[in-house]
């Protein structure tokens, strides 16, 4: 078994990213892991202010506080700043342990990690980013990997071993996609249309409202299911609210076809989306910064077997069996492609079809993911230059 650090750009809370989902598998699989969030802040502290706590077995959470001032230097000095973490909060992190393998899913606290005390460093990038600190950290790891290979594309100019994966399925979604592919597949066209679209509503203009609205007002006999953030409170994801998003909201809470769940456990929302006859994703690629290029919850999609429709992802372009998507980058077209799903759910949620879906999403774990990314990191030489995908 190894000792884990895993650095995140999102704190602990009740969603789950990837960062989450990797960190909780490689503690249930007897791994002792260690799970930093990022700072807060506070006006008068002198020194960062470390508190470990364990969250389940195996797994520990770790909340420092630095001192405000720090949070100026790293825009307007980012040498010092970097020099006081170095001195200060790597120092105290490497007394917790001794760490085989330290994973940065961070792109903008550290510059570099030559001074944390880890065998195999790793960068774990999942959203796209381009600042000073992510192209100095690459000269530290042994290997980056990415969702994305629009995110990959970024690290050219390094010849770092690169790897390519999906998202990855947690276990609580795969239980239910391997007792569902035992007992049996089967599909009726139902009386009442349920559709599901998971995801943090908060992110801007990230979201395409505009297609999402119409979609939502030319299908009043559906049912649309929202299950995430749609206010600011709990919300452990990040926000970026305009006028835009919050008209948006007001038209979900009146909507009299809309259900908004709001923030539901991963058990609860891994069995609640089984009900479902659709699931839906729509990112505006104009606006968003992954340029539509992978979508997390849309392996979770897969794994209930039911109809995925979504804008253009780059990551099923090869895969189109599987999600139905229009050929075009705008949403144009999606509106009358959900149309032309509902209308056929019979042919769309066959079994052979729900079969496909089902068995690409138990191909990528959390668990196969990891056994990939130890080959990678024990071999990384063998994989410069390289994209391997799951």
């Amino acid at each position: 078994m190894k000792t884990y650090l895993l650095i995140s750009p999102q704190p602990w809370g009740k969603m789950y990213l990837s960062k989450h989902n990797y960190a909780m598998e490689l503690a249930e699989n007897g791994n002792q892991v260690y799970f930093l969030n990022p700072p807060s802040y506070k006006k008068f502290s002198a020194s960062p202010e470390l508190e470990v706590n364990e969250e389940r077995q195996n797994l520990f959470l770790i909340n420092y506080t630095l001192p405000s001032t720090v949070y100026t230097l790293r825009f307007k000095a980012r040498p010092v700043h970097d020099l006081y973490l170095r001195r200060t909060l790597v120092k105290q992190l490497n007394r917790l342990a001794q760490f085989d393998e330290l994973w940065c899913f961070e792109p903008n606290i550290f510059s570099d990690l030559k001074t944390f005390n880890a065998t195999k460093k790793l960068l774990f990038i999942v959203d796209y980013h381009d600042n000073s600190a992510l192209k100095k950290v690459v000269t530290d790891v042994d290997g980056i990997a990415s969702i994305s290979k629009h995110i990959l594309d970024y690290f050219e100019f390094t010849d770092k071993p690169k790897i390519l994966l999906h998202h990855g399925l947690n276990k609580n979604f795969s239980a239910i996609a391997m007792k569902k592919i035992a007992e049996g597949l089967a599909y009726a066209a139902p009386l009442s249309i349920q559709v599901a679209y998971v995801g943090n509503l908060l992110q801007g203009d990230r979201v395409d409202m505009n297609t999402l609205r119409l979609i939502v007002e030319q299908n009043r006999g559906v049912t649309f299911h929202f299950y995430g953030p749609y206010e600011e409170k709990a919300n452990s994801l990040g926000a970026t609210i305009n006028d835009k998003l919050r008209n948006f909201v007001e038209f979900l809470k009146a909507a009299k076809n809309v259900r908004l769940h709001g923030v539901k456990d991963q058990l609860a929302l891994a069995k609640e989306i089984q009900q479902m006859d659709v699931l839906l994703t729509c990112y505006n690629y104009l606006t968003d910064y992954n340029k539509s290029s992978n979508c997390h919850k849309v392996i979770e999609y897969l794994s209930t077997g039911r109809a995925v429709v979504a804008n253009r992802l780059f990551a099923y372009d090869g895969l189109r069996e599987l999600v139905e998507m229009p050929n075009e980058l705008t949403n144009e077209n999606l509106p009358m492609l959900f149309k032309k799903v509902i209308g056929n759910l019979t042919f769309y949620n066959s079994p052979a079809r729900q079969k496909a879906r089902i068995a690409f999403a138990l191909e990528n774990t959390y668990k196969e993911h990891i056994n990939t990314l130890q080959d990678f990191l024990s071999s990384a030489d063998a994989f410069t230059n390289v994209y391997k995908t799951s």
